[in-house]
Parts: structure tokens; C-alpha cells; sequence
């Protein structure tokens, strides 16, 4: 039975008798229609939307036979393997997503790709994940506002599944569109390098030669040999006529140009996963001496040290290996990139420097002439496919020039959070110290996110603030002291998303002063907040009281918790600032004009900030 596609190369699943469905709070979507590809116009007719931490479901209704459907979506874990369902006549509805059994939605906001097997056909959708606690035009203005902070900071690559439902997870957006280019594309560019060289065959060029016996003569050669320097030479000299092959044409000129610069980027991606993996390596080795140092410590008597001590070394280690197991994943994922890319250079420079091509300049022509034969066509449509995916640029794209994969809300909001308040301050009179914003969130921006422990240090004369994003503390001080961060603590939540700190500067030293610790929920309120009991926020915001630092100038330690703030999205039947025996909570959310929360969050730092209050 022939198949009901359409131009654009999409197939309707109602003239299949097949209905599919996304089910998402209490709708039905359904997909009209898959592609028989990956190509971008044709999965753009196939998108459909689903709203964030709603109830998700999908749904297979078979109107014509019992067929079973298998449907492939991104891992939840975010991970190279594909979440795997199936449908049919005795399972009809499969969960994908249960906001009463999952606290956070497991995809990022954006445009996924997502696979349909039906009767061992291989098909192709898009779905777009909504932000639930934001408007499109609020999530629009949050990731404008990260993205003029620092370019790609929005852009979640570890997910990037647009294209792809097994990207190589380590790679910033330009190099994983050049990388998948490449798979895509490397063979059918050295068959049309070939096919060039041989098309070249036919182009031979005439010229002539003075040489000691008679060969090809022509009109040319006797016209030589009537010249005065030809009757000097006569009977001893012949000027014969040569054809040789010309390859240093102006439209060879341009593949060879174009080919180098591929190579350049090759070059380019190399390095790039070089210097990442050193990153990686270097962090294995510190994660390897303090997983040595965990294990001595436990080894150790521990007779008056509590069980509960015992436990939270036992769980830190436990941690750190999970950490140490996932970092090893990436550096093989790595190894395997670089010995790929490297493969692809090694052919390529091969094709490139032998005799044909090492006779054209790579030089990029004034005036290449248009060829339309078979190698030309086809390497220039390839060059093209290039420059349109964005894989040539080594820059990070901003979210206006495509359709990336986002950060999940939750991650972005925090980030957002983070830049509310570093622009609070400086509303206050502060600068950055010694660095620009960027060049103070570049320090901490790796694999495109911020790692935990990216600090903001702004000052004026007489103090320092310190806005450190999710930096996990010791447990013990003597570490803390060990590895010169100062700050600890006994209880088992001790990594808020924002702590702030203030240094007073005596004699341009700065010394400790107190914190605020931020706790950023991207949830409403009735989530995080209940007046009868404590919820899980709650009881992360009462262990945040039992942070401590011990100053290395003074020798002294100092438990100096000023506030403990939870920042949320909330809603305008909802006080912009509630505060409880928790903390505050707070709410902050873009708006036109603005954002509502600023005015709140201000005059908290304000009420801090004043030195009248301590």
C-alpha cells in the first residue's frame, strides 16, 4: 500500500488508522503527522507542545488493526540512550511523566526530536516543552536577560536532542552541528573531491615546447620556425605542440579553499575537546585524592565521632564516586570524539595534498566560474549544508538564531535569580572587582552552565559582597580551611543555590562580616511554603541557619546567617514577600516594566547593608 506522503515528505497517521496523542494535563494533542526524516522543514510540520510539570502521557488509538507502536524519546537522565515505550492494543496509554511521583520535569524547555516505529518504519517528530510557571513572553525575557550576560548560557548542549537522540553531550552548539555534519557528510565530500579531479580529466591546456626531435607540429610550430630564432635553430630545434592538464583553475581554486577551511575547523574542534578533556582529567585527579582522603578518614577511629557524622562521610563518598564514574563517561565520550575527528583530518589532508590538488592555490578566486558538473554541484551543496546548519561559526549562537534546546526552567530561573541580584547590588553603588561581569561568569562557565562555585565579587570603598552560586560546603572545618574556602557545615543540606557574603574592608583587608543564603524554587508557592509544618524547602532553609566560616586572618569562627531567602515565580493573589519563621519568601518574576520581587529583594539587602542595624 502505497504511503500517504505529502510534498514536504510527512506522512498523516490519520490515513494510516492510526490516532497518536500526547496527553498533557487534562488536553488530548494529537500528531497529524510524522517525517520520514530529520530534515528541520519537514519535523517543523510535525511539532506539537506540551506544557512543563503537567501530567504527561502518550496515547495510541488503532482504528484499522492491532498494531503495536514503539515511540523513542530523549533518556530522563539526559544520557546518550533513548526512553523507550510501547503502545498497543493491550497497553494503549503509556506515563511518561507524574508530577505525584517526580518533584522535577526531566526535559528542558525547547525543541526535542522523537522517534516512531510503526510496522518497522522509523519516523520523526518535534515537541516543544512550554514553561508551565511562565508566560512564552516572560521565558522569552529571562533567557534575552541571561543571554546578554554571557552568550549560551541559556542553551542546554548536554540535552541538545534537535536533531539527533544520541548528541555527543560535551560539545558547545557550533562544534555539535560541525561534528554531526561530519558524520553526515565526510564520505559524500571525498567522493565529490573525487569526482572533481576526474571531471578535471577532460580539461587540458595547449602549449609548446622547443625541443631536440620533430613532434607534434601545427600552424604554430611553422610559424616558429620562420622566426628568426627558429632559423637560427633550424633542423637542430623542433617547437612542438604539448597538452597538459590544467588544475589551477579559479573553480578549483574555491574547493580547495573551502576544503581548507574545513580542515581549519577540524583543527579547531581538536583543540577544543583537547583542552576539555584536560579540564575533565583534571578534575578526575582531584575527585580520585579526595575520595583517598574520605576513605583514610573513615578507615580511622571514629569512636567519639557521632554515627550520623559517619553516615554523611559515607554519603560524600558515595557522592564524589558518582561524580568520578560520570566525569570517566565524559572523557571516554571525548576520546572517542577526537579519535573521529581526527580519522576524518588524516583522509582528508591526505586527498587534499596529493598531485591534483597540490597543483591548485588555495586561494579564494575574485571570479570562480559557475561548473555545473557532478563534483562541483555536489561538494558546494554540501559547503552550503554547512553554512546554513552553523557549524562553520566557532561562536555561540544566541537563542534568536534557531531553535535550541534550553536550559530546564528550574536551571535557567536560577541563573536569572543570580543576575537580579548581582544587578541589585551594583544598583547600590558597588563595581566589579578587577573583572567585568563576563569575564567573572566565564571563570566558572564550562560545558555551557555554570559550575557550582562561580563567584561574583563586587566592592565599594569600604565593602566587598561575594555572590557565589551553588557552592557545596564541607562538613568539616579542617577541610574547608584545608582547600581555602572558610565556609562548612554539620547539617546535610549545606550547598544553597546563592549564598551572598560581606567582607568590611579594615586597611584594605577584607574581612568577614555575615551571609544571606537564597534558596531558588522554580514551584508555587503552596509547594514550598504550608503554615501548618514545614515542608522540603522549609527544612532546607533551617539547616541553612548552621552555616559557619572560619576566618583565616582573625583565626576565629564566625556563624552569621543574617537571612535565609527562598526566591520563587509566585502570582499577584500571593504577597511579594512572606516572611515566616523559615525565612522570607519572595517572589520575582519578569514583567514588562521589570520584574516584580526587585523592590523586596532590595530593601532586604538594604536592611542588611546598613551598618546602623549591626
Amino acid at each position: 500500500m502505497a504511503l500517504p506522503i505529502n510534498e514536504q515528505e510527512t506522512i498523516e497517521l490519520k490515513a494510516l488508522g492510526i490516532g497518536l496523542y500526547f496527553q498533557t494535563g487534562r488536553n488530548e494533542v494529537r500528531i497529524d503527522r510524522l517525517s520520514l526524516d530529520q530534515k528541520r522543514h519537514n519535523l517543523t510540520e510535525t511539532i506539537v507542545e506540551v506544557y512543563e510539570y503537567q501530567k504527561w502521557s502518550a496515547l495510541l488509538i488503532d482504528w484499522k488493526a492491532s498494531r503495536s507502536v514503539t515511540v523513542r524519546l530523549p533518556s530522563k537522565d539526559g544520557a546518550g540512550n533513548s526512553l523507550e515505550i510501547s503502545l498497543g492494543k493491550h497497553q494503549q496509554v503509556q506515563p511518561l511523566f507524574d508530577p505525584s511521583k517526580e518533584d522535577t520535569f526531566p526535559w528542558p524547555c525547547g525543541t526535542f526530536l522523537y522517534e516512531v516505529d510503526i510496522g518497522g518504519q522509523t519516523y520523526y517528530g518535534a515537541v516543544r516543552i512550554i514553561p508551565h510557571h511562565f508566560s512564552k513572553k516572560q521565558f522569552n525575557r529571562i533567557a534575552e536577560y541571561l543571554e546578554e550576560a554571557l552568550d549560551g548560557l541559556t542553551t542546554n548542549y548536554y540535552q541538545d536532542v534537535s536533531r539527533s537522540l544520541s548528541p555527543e553531550q560535551l560539545m558547545g552548539e557550533s562544534d555539535l552541528l560541525f561534528s554531526r555534519w561530519l558524520d553526515r557528510s565526510f564520505r559524500k565530500l571525498t567522493i565529490a573531491l573525487d569526482w572533481i579531479e576526474k571531471e578535471n580529466q577532460m580539461n587540458v591546456r595547449r602549449h609548446y615546447q622547443v625541443e631536440s626531435h620533430p613532434g607534434r607540429m601545427d600552424r604554430q610550430s611553422v610559424k616558429w620556425e620562420y622566426s628568426f630564432k627558429g632559423a637560427v635553430m633550424s633542423g637542430t630545434k623542433f617547437y612542438n605542440r604539448k597538452h597538459r592538464h590544467d588544475a589551477n583553475l579559479p573553480e578549483n581554486q574555491l574547493v580547495k579553499f573551502r576544503t581548507k577551511a574545513i580542515l581549519k575547523r577540524m583543527d579547531t574542534l581538536i583543540q577544543t575537546l583537547e583542552q576539555e578533556r584536560l579540564v575533565f582529567m583534571g578534575e578526575q585527579e582531584k575527585l580520585k585524592s579526595e575520595i583517598r582522603q574520605i576513605q583514610s578518614d573513615r578507615r580511622s577511629p571514629l569512636h567519639h565521632v557521632t554515627s550520623r557524622d559517619q553516615t554523611l562521610l559515607k554519603n560524600k563518598q558515595i557522592s564524589k564516586e558518582k561524580t568520578q564514574e560520570a566525569h570517566g563517561l565524559k572523557i571516554s565520550g571525548m576520546d572517542q570524539m577526537l579519535q573521529k575527528v581526527k580519522s576524518y583530518r588524516q583522509q582528508l589532508r591526505y586527498v587534499i595534498r596529493q598531485g591534483f590538488w597540490n597543483d591548485v592555490d588555495d586561494v579564494h578566486p575574485r571570479v570562480p566560474r559557475s561548473v555545473q558538473s557532478r563534483g562541483y554541484i555536489s561538494f558546494h551543496k554540501l559547503w552550503h549544508e554547512l553554512e546554513e546548519s552553523g557549524g562553520r561559526k566557532t561562536s555561540p549562537s544566541t537563542p534568536s538564531k534557531g531553535s535550541p534546546l534550553f536550559h530546564s526552567t528550574g536551571k535557567m530561573y536560577e541563573y536569572y535569580t543570580l543576575l537580579t541580584i548581582v544587578q541589585l547590588i551594583t544598583e547600590r553603588g558597588f563595581s566589579f572587582k578587577k573583572d567585568t561581569l563576563l569575564g567573572q561568569l566565564q571563570k566558572g562557565y564550562l560545558h555551557s552552565e555554570l559550575q557550582g562555585g562561580t563567584t561574583v565579587v563586587l566592592e565599594n570603598e569600604d565593602l566587598e559582597l561575594h555572590v557565589v552560586y551553588e557552592q557545596e560546603l564541607e562538613h568539616r572545618s579542617r577541610d574547608a580551611i584545608a582547600n581555602g574556602t572558610y565556609f562548612f557545615s554539620k547539617f546535610r543540606r549545606k550547598k544553597p543555590d546563592i549564598r551572598i557574603d560581606y567582607y568590611k574592608k579594615q586597611e584594605d583587608v577584607p574581612l568577614y562580616h555575615s551571609s544571606i543564603a537564597v534558596e531558588v524554587k522554580y514551584s508555587p508557592l503552596r509547594n514550598i511554603y504550608s503554615p501548618d509544618g514545614n515542608t522540603k524547602a522549609a527544612e532546607q532553609m533551617n539547616e541553612y541557619v548552621g552555616i559557619k566560616y572560619y576566618c583565616p586572618i582573625r583565626k576565629s569562627f564566625y556563624n552569621r546567617i543574617r537571612e535565609v531567602l527562598c526566591v520563587y515565580p509566585g502570582s499577584r493573589a500571593e504577597p511579594v514577600l512572606l516572611d515566616t519563621e523559615a525565612g522570607k519568601f519572595v517572589q520575582l518574576y519578569p514583567t514588562e516594566d521589570g520584574a516584580v520581587g526587585m523592590e523586596a529583594l532590595g530593601e532586604v539587602l538594604d536592611g542588611w547593608l546598613d551598618p546602623e542595624v549591626w
